[in-house]
């Protein structure tokens, strides 16, 4: 070892030897002060977990932060999907409404229908008796007719007979003169 006179030899000297310079350290500090650098890189460690452990809890707080702002926009589509559907039953409602109310309708339509329909039937039950009655005078009409007929076909005849038994000379001369044939005497 050299010969210290200066602080600068004393420097150099710590520089230079380790050993001397922990021993030194030793003599001028105390055990809490040499403590400090173990306490220090105790500390750092403990920094460094507390600082990984923040970085790990900032993840998970921005994955639960991503799943709170998924659930709340599938909230806001559940939201928008219930208000459609609302709307979608309120329509169909309204249009429920409107079938029940054109049902009704129908079915005051259909019984007047019924109640024409009805009218009708009668009004047809009173012309076919009407048509019978006239089919029945009808027949009746035609068989007087006939009887009218032959009544007058036998007056005809009747008259005929009569009228020949009247005139039998002047139907004699008329067709004897047809025949170009001589008069006989008057009988």
């Amino acid at each position: 070892m050299e010969a210290i006179h200066t602080v600068e030899d004393f420097i150099h000297a710590l520089r230079d030897d380790p050993d001397l310079l922990d021993q030194v350290r030793r003599t001028i500090m105390t055990d809490e002060v040499l403590a400090l650098p173990n306490q220090f890189a105790a500390l750092l460690e403990t920094q460094n977990r507390i600082l990984a452990e923040l970085a790990e809890s900032r993840r998970t707080q921005a994955t639960i932060q991503a799943t709170q702002s998924k659930i709340l926009a599938d909230q806001e589509e559940s939201r928008q999907t219930r208000t459609a559907m609302q709307e979608t039953i309120a329509a169909i409602l309204e249009t429920q409404n409107e079938l029940l109310a054109d049902r009704d309708e129908t079915r005051r339509t259909q019984a007047a229908m019924q109640e024409t329909i009805a009218a009708i039937l009668e009004s047809q039950n009173s012309l076919l008796q009407a048509q019978n009655r006239i089919s029945e005078d009808i027949r009746a009409l035609h068989s007087m007719y006939r009887q009218y007929r032959e009544d007058f076909g036998r007056f005809r005849g009747n008259y005929a007979i009569d009228a020949a038994r009247q005139n039998e000379n002047a139907i004699l001369w008329y067709k004897l003169e047809e025949r170009k044939l001589e008069p006989l005497d008057s009988c």
